[in-house]
């Protein structure tokens, strides 16, 4: 178990590295060109499987196990916003009858606490938007909420991943279309 958090700790340190160039300059997040990477709580454990693919949208499927005090299934990338910091991000995605959080980190840490946002689901296998702004994130950590020192802020993120938990056993798949930042003008 030690062997693999150090394997984890190691790849994301180096994806940091890698990832220097693939911050958001424009309006779009190339979602193709990011160094998505899954998460399991098999670092715990657990026995749940999952994996992350781009084929024109980005895909994450897999299986959720409550098996070894399991029940998690992530993925992220390390990311940041650079000089063009939007105001919020709209998110186009099928979450095909599950529940999962869109996450966003503000620090380097490989596990602590993350701003989480709960996507809006359906039981329909159709494509969905929601947009997300500074005010729908809730700073969250292993489940429970926490009163951030301070708010939370585009500027400040630094990874950005989604995860299926809350007891939501069985195979899942979540399609995502996009992500891409909103720029409003001032006034």
């Amino acid at each position: 178990m030690v062997f693999k958090k150090l394997v984890y700790f190691l790849f994301t340190v180096s994806s940091v590295l890698m990832s220097a160039s693939l911050k958001a300059k424009s309006e779009d997040i190339d979602l193709d060109s990011l160094n998505w990477f899954v998460i399991n709580d098999d670092v715990m454990g657990g026995v749940s499987r999952s994996r992350v693919t781009v084929r024109n949208n980005l895909i994450f499927e897999g299986k959720v196990s409550l098996e070894n005090n399991g029940g998690f299934a992530s993925f992220r990338t390390p990311f940041s916003f650079q000089d063009t910091v939007p105001n919020a991000l709209k998110i186009t995605y099928k979450p095909n009858g599950k529940k999962f959080q869109f996450r966003m980190r503000v620090d380097q840490y490989y596990d602590g606490p993350a701003f989480v946002t709960y996507l809006p689901h359906n039981e329909s296998n159709n494509w969905q938007s929601v947009i997300i702004t500074e005010h729908d994130v809730a700073l969250m950590f292993r489940g429970r909420k926490f009163t951030p020192k301070t708010p939370f802020n585009f500027a400040d993120v630094t990874s950005i991943g989604f995860l299926i938990s809350s007891q939501q056993r069985g195979p899942f798949s979540l399609e995502v279309k996009e992500i891409k930042p909103i720029f409003s003008e001032k006034t």
